[in-house]
């Protein structure tokens, strides 16, 4: 389920307790379980972004100095997207 993280850092489970109360059964998934598709991925997801059609969210941070903050912060989901420190 999508979310679930920020919901249980939220204290709002509302998305989580719909599949409870409806006895619904979940099945994760795992990138690795599908090696099979990863070259389609390689040549297609690159086109994507590139065109637009795939916009990847990412929060850039300055200097090894923001290594602690910037940890602390994408745990605690005060970014969007993947953090990069710039070194």
């Amino acid at each position: 389920m999508a979310g679930g993280m920020e919901e249980i850092r939220s204290g709002r489970l509302r998305n989580m307790l719909s599949p409870i109360g409806k006895r619904l059964t979940l099945r994760g998934f795992y990138t690795f379980d599908h090696p099979d598709l990863f070259p389609r991925f390689d040549a297609e997801f690159p086109r994507l972004v590139r065109s637009g059609e795939v916009i990847t969210a990412e929060t850039g941070l300055d200097g090894l100095a923001n290594c602690v903050t910037a940890a602390i912060d994408m745990l605690a989901g005060a970014h969007l997207g993947k953090v990069v420190l710039r070194i």
